[in-house]
């Protein structure tokens, strides 16, 4: 029997569920689910609360699921994992960490990623709480090989899921020395076959990720000048953040891609051109859509999003910088249009093979946007990756 599982794709919560499933033998399909149809009377009846991820069973739909150690009484199984239903009297006692350490890490994950900004001393609390539970975890791993003993549960890939968010955009360097023993634990994990195939390979910032603070003050709040002009469905791109710069195409690697046509090469076009009208015929005369594929993104705003410019351009540039390790088979833009209170996000994107690159995925803010493919040979499509494409200028209004 095979579960459908409902939530959009990326989405780190699924992803968990995913990856237990993987581990168990359990067959669950996931079924694509964009944010915005989470309130429409279809979605509503499967989860009258309206949210993701759901798991549907033939008995009846599990809405918003977590796993948790006290759902998983025995370890999982696979062919990493050895059985075994002899867990430690002090099991249940252990429940609540993981559950400390998500609710201190989504202050700070949510406040890097810009979902929900927060003052310094809100954050200052929740690294101080991230903190003191990690050395909780860092010493009793020093005595067991996973949080219930010799064997893995469902509370490791619950913690190992958060803690995979978090050495991607925080704890570098030498705040991760205290936690030696945590850090070794997390990667014999991550690096299952069974994990990296939802979650991506692990991978540790170098530095820490800027938040998105609240405002100390309103007349601080610097406004900027917007003129539109020639911008898609009539606004005007305020920010430029393509993901070609030369002084980065300069540095890279040539990737390997289609025989006829190589990405770098695209980018050098793209950037040296002074007509970008130039680089829209080079695409059309090489799109195979068999070795490369286009999508048009549009993040999903939530409650209180796209009202303060420079919010919301931090968000932007945190979401490019993360995309950093599909440099190579990515290019496209991605800017912010409108005007204050009502901006939006949205760009133009390829990708080097048929379908989105896994390396985008890995990127926990990929599964808040909207996607639609686009086909170049179609008229209208060609005219969207021309709006976005030859119509902005880099880190300037347009006028």
């Amino acid at each position: 029997m095979t579960y459908q599982l409902y939530a959009p794709t990326g989405n780190f919560r699924a992803n968990m569920i995913l990856t237990v499933a993987e581990l168990t033998g359990v067959k669950v399909e996931l079924v694509h689910t964009e944010y915005s149809t989470i309130k429409t009377p279809e979605f509503l009846q499967k989860n009258p609360l309206g949210k993701v991820p759901v798991l549907v069973t033939p008995e009846v739909p599990s809405s918003n699921l977590t796993p948790s150690l006290d759902t998983s009484p025995e370890p999982l199984v696979s062919s990493t994992v050895k059985t075994s239903t002899n867990l430690p009297s002090s099991t249940n006692s252990w429940d609540m960490c993981p559950h400390r350490i998500i609710a201190a890490l989504t202050t700070t994950l949510y406040a890097i990623f810009g979902f929900k900004p927060a003052d310094k001393e809100v954050l200052k609390a929740a690294k101080t709480e991230t903190m003191t539970v990690l050395r909780i975890f860092n010493e009793r791993l020093t005595k067991n090989k996973f949080l219930a003993g010799e064997h893995l549960t469902i509370a490791d890939i619950q913690l190992a899921t958060f803690l995979n968010l978090a050495f991607r955009v925080t704890f570098s360097g030498e705040q991760k020395k205290p936690f030696a023993k945590l850090v070794e634990y997390f990667v014999s994990i991550a690096i299952l076959p069974e994990f990296t195939k939802f979650q991506g390979r692990p991978h540790f910032t170098t530095s820490e990720y800027q938040t998105v603070a609240v405002p100390e003050a309103k007349d601080n709040k610097k406004k900027e000048a917007v003129k539109t002009k020639d911008a898609p469905k009539k606004d005007a791109p305020k920010k430029e953040a393509p993901k070609a710069k030369k002084e980065e195409e300069e540095e890279e690697e040539a990737p390997t891609g289609p025989a006829k046509w190589n990405l770098y090469d695209y980018k050098t076009l793209y950037a040296n051109a002074k007509d970008k009208e130039e680089a829209i015929t080079d695409l059309v005369a090489n799109y195979n859509p068999a070795e490369m594929c286009i999508y048009h993104l549009k993040y999903q705003k939530y409650d209180g999003d796209g009202k303060v410019l420079y919010q919301f351009n931090n968000m932007k540039n945190n979401f490019v910088q993360r995309c950093d390790p599909a440099r190579k088979k990515a290019f496209g833009t991605y800017s912010i249009y409108g005007d204050e209170p009502n901006l939006e996000i949205a760009g133009v994107w390829l990708f080097l093979g048929a379908e989105i690159p896994k390396e985008m995925n890995e990127n926990p803010a990929f599964e808040y946007h909207d996607l639609k493919k686009l086909d170049i040979t179609k008229p209208e499509d060609l005219q969207l990756v021309r709006e976005y494409w030859t119509r902005t200028v880099e880190d300037e209004s347009v006028a």
